[in-house]
């Protein structure tokens, strides 16, 4: 019980000079400490120098003492900060959940009262932190009523959820929407309107026809998608940087969860009864959904941390397939000098397929990491090569192509400026086409046939290094 700890600070010497000189010291201690445990962190030895100061003092109130504590209390200057507010509510708190004797539980409301009377503490603190009988002792009204008031608050501030009602959505929204979005997205750089203009648009129909806000930023990623999937090698960066204003009006957890419900749509073995129905085409995440996740993730408006786990196959398929086939190549290879006449011609081509590793048709991991390639943000790439660093994935053929094209696009400007054989060759190939391109144009005019070998004179170049030139690993 902390009514029959010792007390450091309001010790038996301090109360019996009160009057004297008790009081002046009581004040200055809580003015001292207030101050250093203002500038402390929660738990550090002033913090807790100012609570043990402030539990002494309630427990000395609650033995009768309640009007010299609070004295002392508004003497210090406790209402100014709400720090020491909310540490006086708190020891008010514990000791009233304390084993206390009835002389003291008594003294203590009393204590509570003469606190609020004198507003060192507000009426909130103690609605919010004291149980329903300490609330009616000191005056706030029956533990009944309280309970009842503090149901309803719970049940408005934390249980009621907005939701949209779908039954009252109008598909004429969805025609009007559909058309603004498909019309910005397929506009030209310049005949596009802004990104607070195209909001200023939707923003009436989600309002007139009750539009669910989720559905909606789903119909302007499908748009969005869409643009992407038409088949242009480069992607238009205006309007990646519309479309990334754009979704930030909404929810971005919900983007992430919404392109995360398409890939595992697409997840499902053999047949979709929803994809082209009838068809025995086995199903594979589309290239326009990893591409335009790609340069969601790039742009940073999609954390590749939040989408990971709603991609297949799961790291631990990865890493279990990946054991399953170093075991086998290991059997192969244990095999290598042993002469089987009985194994047959379909078995032996079985066991020469290659070190390669087969990642599967629809894996969108490695599909996504490609994409990422493919757009040159290694930021990201990397964190998924790291992932699933012990699987090698730069082994898949198209992984590997992409990364030297990385390397290579890093590595040419520099390469440009310093190496002026890499310069002349250049030079050699573009005049080998002009040349090429004037003899056909005279060939379709005069029906005259090329000779083969003096076209390939052009690209005749001395392999072996000339003096004074820099070649790429002289570089300084």
């Amino acid at each position: 019980m902390l009514a029959s700890a010792p007390r450091k600070y309001v010790n038996k010497r301090l109360v019996s000079q009160w009057e004297k000189s008790g009081k002046k010291k009581a004040i200055q201690m809580v003015k001292k400490m207030a101050s250093e445990a203002k500038d402390a962190e929660i738990g550090q030895k002033p913090s807790l120098d100012f609570k043990t100061l402030v539990t002494e003092l309630s427990l000395h109130a609650a033995e009768g003492n309640e009007k010299e504590v609070c004295g002392v209390l508004s003497d210090a200057g406790m209402a100014k900060s709400e720090m020491i507010r909310n540490s006086l509510v708190d020891v008010i708190w514990i000791l009233s959940l304390d084993k206390l004797e009835e002389k003291m539980q008594k003294g203590l409301e009393k204590f509570a009262k003469g606190i609020l009377d004198a507003k060192l503490a507000p009426r909130w603190m103690f609605h919010e932190r004291l149980t329903g009988q300490f609330l009616e002792n000191i005056g706030f009204g029956s533990k009944t009523v309280l309970a009842k008031k503090e149901i309803r608050a719970r049940t408005r501030q934390l249980f009621a959820q907005r939701k949209f009602n779908l039954l009252r959505e109008e598909t004429e929204g969805y025609s009007k929407l559909i058309g603004e979005i498909f019309a910005f997205v397929s506009a030209s750089k310049n005949a596009r309107i802004s990104p607070k203009g195209f909001l200023k648009r939707i923003q009436p129909l989600i309002g007139y026809f009750d539009l669910d806000p989720n559905r909606v930023m789903d119909l302007v990623l499908e748009g969005f998608e869409l643009q992407l999937g038409k088949g242009k090698k480069d992607i238009d960066l205006t309007l990646v940087n519309d479309i990334t204003e754009i979704l930030a009006a909404f929810k971005p957890e919900a983007m992430c969860a919404l392109i995360g419900f398409k890939f595992q749509f697409y997840q499902k073995e053999g047949r979709h009864k929803y994809l082209n129905e009838g068809s025995n085409r086995t199903i594979t995440t589309p290239s326009s959904l990893l591409r335009m996740t790609a340069v969601l993730i790039a742009s940073e408006k999609l954390k590749l941390e939040a989408l990971w786990p709603y991609l297949m196959p799961s790291d631990e398929t990865f890493a279990k397939d990946r054991t399953s086939f170093v075991n086998e190549k290991l059997k192969i290879a244990s095999k290598v000098n042993v002469v089987n006449m009985n194994t047959s011609e379909r078995e032996r081509k079985k066991d020469n397929r290659g070190t390669q590793q087969n990642f599967g048709k629809n894996n969108q991991k490695v599909d996504l990491l490609y994409y990422l390639l493919v757009l040159g943000d290694w930021n990201h790439a990397s964190k998924i090569l790291n992932r699933l660093s012990p699987i090698f994935l730069a082994s898949e053929e198209r992984i590997c192509r992409q990364l030297c094209e990385l390397i290579s696009r890093l590595v040419e400007p520099l390469y440009d400026v310093h190496c002026k054989r890499h310069r002349l060759f250049q030079l050699a190939v573009s005049e080998s086409k002009s040349e090429s391109k004037t003899r056909e144009e005279g060939e379709e005019e005069e029906g005259m046939e090329v000779d083969d070998g003096e076209d390939q004179k052009v690209f005749a170049v001395d392999p072996t290094p000339s003096q004074g030139l820099l070649l790429p690993w002289e570089i300084r």
